[in-house]
């Protein structure tokens, strides 16, 4: 069976990315509980996040799927600090047949430890 064709902007954001209930105003202690840790795992440098961006290029709903140096004893220090960057991040509105439309994106955060 085919998946039904949906125009972007036909349906909310939240929806579109099974992303509801992860609106960006959660806290920051919220989002990180959901994102399970394995200190035992080789350590990842960026941490990985699906976002919905609404029409304005604003960031509606976030859920953190990998955090970045899980394994580091600072781990949620190095994780609250990016979460609250990407709280504030703006995109230019993405265009479709010459109107702003709502987006879902993955994105990858490096984090670089000095």
């Amino acid at each position: 069976m085919r998946p039904e064709h949906i125009e972007p902007g036909e349906k909310s954001i939240g929806e579109d990315c099974w992303l509801t209930e992860y609106p960006v105003s959660r806290s920051n202690r919220e989002i990180l509980a959901d994102v399970p840790r394995d200190s035992k795992k080789p350590p990842n440098f960026s941490m990985l996040a699906k976002v919905a961006i609404d029409k304005d290029g604003k960031i509606t709903h976030l859920r953190v799927l990998r955090l970045g140096h899980s394994n580091a004893p600072n781990w949620k220090e190095i994780n609250n600090s990016v979460l609250n960057d990407v709280k504030r991040w703006h995109y230019k509105p993405t265009m479709y047949q010459g109107k702003p439309v709502a987006v879902c994106s993955d994105v990858s955060v490096i984090v670089h430890l000095h």
